[in-house]
């Protein structure tokens, strides 16, 4: 066997070292479980988060700058287009074609920006891009005639809609308003520089109608107002100018509007605001003007305005009926609702009657809207009940004979008329409808809901009046008579109105009684005493006293309990 020379065997040597390393490497094992069960040191110091350079506002106006820089050669190609195509190079046509793609991929490069955050860039390529393709639609159809007003029409829905399309997809609100004026300026240029064009006034209905819808984003509100008042301008003066297309702009206007609010509260779960009660007014309003001096002029078509009226209140009834209940019965939906539908349905009934007629019927809608604000909603619907029985008594000319009875300088002449009288019988039914329990949502209200139930007392009591007056047509033959008959007429009406109160504590027959009162005395002092009849001024101050001494006690007379009290909670 072969000796090593520093002693030993080599296989000796060798199982010595195979030794150690398996020794050594159990050690390592060891060490690295005891590693593992230690926790790691917590640092001494964090690390520090690298801070963005702020730029300074040298290189702020250095990058403005160059974005402006930028946009000045883009608009020199554009020129170049122009050049080219007023030198022959290229045809007109496709001129005004190259410029618009031109135009179109700075859209494209402003979307690009946009979604990379870059707004600023974005801004400038959208600022260019409708500096280019606007001016050109306008000049490539008023002074070059190289575009119908139909292509200019289609052109100006094309490219707003793909800046709309594209500040909707980045939320870029600044670059629809860059869209929406500039479509509204080039298309308010083009109506008054071209012939009357139906098309370019679809223009203005379009834009009105996707901004309608966009406005509903939040902070986009304000987008839809400029182009609705545009167009309700624009039809508007095309009603005082007796325009061509009067009838079909009308109609349009109304419609939208209508269309517009009622699908829009169908759709989303949010209540009407002041944009839509505005423009909803006005469409109906710049509507209806147009619709009935079409009408007037031709001598014919009052039946189809007041049918689309009357289409128009049935739906909105429909509104007030299902949809409204559907989203949690808001109180400004259900009057929004509840006063298109009442509305439009007085101008239908308005169309269609003769004015007697007219009051009956829209004092017969005055009883049934206060029967129906027995059950939801009492001050709305009351009001709207008063104030379609003064509607019901103007048009009837009972207000006329009601003035002629109470001030008139004249002696009662005329009996009241038969519609005048079914009108007052209705205006008592509705009053009398308001008085009684209530359910207790519509009880806490207090005596707001007492001030349409004065209005309809103070009428009714008006009329009683001057029929008690008509009645005594002999006696009123001159004006120391006239003046005696008003004062007693106020006192008995003072007198009845405070009996009835001792079994209705309600606040309006308090307000009526003084009122009443308060006229019957001033008649006594300013038309009875210069009449210079002693007689008569004895029967009118005794009778009057008796009435001032009279009422207060019939006022202090206990009042009833709470539970017997009209509009007391059932």
């Amino acid at each position: 066997m072969e000796s090593h020379p520093f002693g030993g065997t080599m296989e000796t040597r060798l199982q010595a070292l195979e030794e150690k390393v398996t020794r050594l490497s159990e050690r390592v094992d060891q060490l690295e479980e005891r590693l593992a069960a230690v926790p790691p040191p917590a640092m001494a110091w964090p690390e520090e988060e690298p801070h963005l350079p702020i730029p300074s506002a040298g290189a702020e106006l250095s990058r403005w700058v160059a974005l402006a820089g930028r946009s000045c050669v883009v608009l020199g190609g554009a020129f170049l287009i122009r050049a080219l195509t007023e030198g022959g190079t290229l045809p007109g046509g496709a001129g005004v074609a190259l410029g618009l793609a031109f135009a179109a991929v700075w859209v494209f490069f402003s979307h690009r920006a946009g979604a990379s955050g870059a707004t600023s860039s974005a801004g400038f390529h959208a600022v260019t891009a409708a500096l280019i393709a606007y001016p050109l639609i306008l000049e490539a159809t008023a002074r070059l005639g190289a575009m119908s007003t139909w292509a200019a029409a289609l052109t100006l829905v094309g490219f707003t809609a793909l800046l709309l399309m594209v500040s909707w997809r980045d939320r870029l609100g600044w670059l629809a308003w860059i869209g929406v004026l500039f479509c509204l300026f080039t298309t308010l240029v083009l109506l008054r520089a071209t012939p009357e064009r139906p098309e370019l006034t679809a223009v203005l209905f379009l834009l009105a109608a996707t901004t309608f819808w966009l406005g509903d984003r939040p902070k986009w509100g304000g987008l839809r107002w400029l182009p609705a008042v545009v167009l309700d301008l624009v039809v508007l003066r095309a009603v005082l100018t007796s325009a061509p297309s009067l009838l079909a702009y009308s109609v349009a206007l109304a419609v939208l509007s209508l269309g517009l609010v009622f699908s829009r509260t169908a759709a989303l779960d949010r209540p009407v605001g002041v944009f839509e009660v505005f423009q909803t007014l006005a469409g109906i309003g710049i509507g209806l003007a147009g619709a009935l001096r079409v009408s007037t002029e031709t001598g014919h078509g009052l039946g189809a305005v007041a049918g689309g009226a009357l289409a128009g209140s049935l739906l909105a009834l429909s509104y007030v009926t299902w949809v409204v209940p559907r989203r949690g019965n808001r109180d400004a939906d259900f009057l929004f609702y509840a006063s298109v539908s009442l509305g439009l349905l007085c101008v239908g009934v308005a169309l269609l009657t003769t004015p007697s007629v007219r009051g009956v019927l829209w004092s017969i809608l005055a009883l049934l809207t206060a029967l129906l604000g027995r059950r939801r909603h009492p001050g709305t619907l009351w009001s709207f009940a008063a104030l379609l029985s003064v509607g019901g008594a103007f048009s009837t000319g009972l207000i006329r004979e009601v003035g002629q009875a109470l001030i008139g300088s004249e002696p009662v002449r005329l009996a009241m008329s038969p519609a005048s009288i079914a009108v007052l019988g209705l205006v008592v039914a509705t009053y009398l409808v308001t008085v009684g329990p209530l359910p207790s949502d519509a009880a806490s209200a207090g005596a707001s809901l007492r001030l349409p139930a004065a209005v309809l007392l103070l009428l009714a009591s008006a009329g009683v009046a001057t029929l008690l007056l008509q009645a005594a047509r002999p006696f009123t033959a001159d004006p120391a008579r006239l003046a005696t008959a008003r004062t007693l007429v106020a006192v008995a009406i003072a007198l009845a109105l405070a009996l009835i109160r001792r079994r209705m504590p309600c606040p309006e027959l308090t307000w009526i009684v003084n009122l009443a009162l308060a006229l019957g005395g001033v008649e006594l002092v300013v038309r009875g005493l210069p009449s210079g009849r002693p007689l008569l001024l004895l029967v009118s101050f005794v009778l009057y006293g008796a009435g001032l001494l009279l009422i207060p006690r019939l006022f202090k007379q206990p009042a009833l309990t709470r539970a017997e009290a009209p509009g007391a909670p059932r």
